[in-house]
């Protein structure tokens, strides 16, 4: 199999296009958007200052929804966006990965850059995130 990289103008793989919908929830600071891409015991693992901490996706979100933890620079009074430089994906039947090469942006100014690996499990007949590995340039 050869991995999917698609760039704007086009078609998206349904896994790029949950990938997308999810961020674009941060992006609009809507939680319930936000939770809905994932799974209930969704990991992340995020490495900062060389060091990784693991947690539970709900638990970063909701935490940054409510103006602290991981999310708290993305607060609901600043404007934010992630766009992707590059992203690609590769599917197996049932499971599938996703990577982005990003840029958040708080305020329009570059708060962090780096790369995430999505992994996503086809339940109920669409694409959910089960966990996200990240690599930031800074520390939030």
């Amino acid at each position: 199999m050869t991995p999917v990289c698609a760039t704007n103008g086009q078609t998206e793989t349904p896994e790029i296009t949950t990938v997308r919908q999810f961020l674009a929830g941060i992006e609009n600071h809507d939680l319930g958007s936000q939770l809905r891409y994932v799974t209930p015991d969704a990991q992340a693992y995020r490495l900062r200052n060389g060091k990784w901490i693991v947690s539970q996706i709900r638990d970063v979100l909701i935490s940054g929804a409510q103006g602290g933890g991981a999310l708290s620079v993305a607060d609901a009074s600043k404007s934010v966006s992630e766009p992707i430089d590059e992203i690609g994906s590769k599917t197996f039947d049932q499971i599938a990965t996703v990577w982005t090469h990003y840029q958040f942006l708080v305020e329009g100014k570059v708060h962090h850059w780096g790369h995430t690996i999505y992994t996503l499990i086809k339940q109920d007949d669409r694409w959910i995130i089960s966990s996200v590995v990240d690599e930031a340039t800074t520390d939030y």
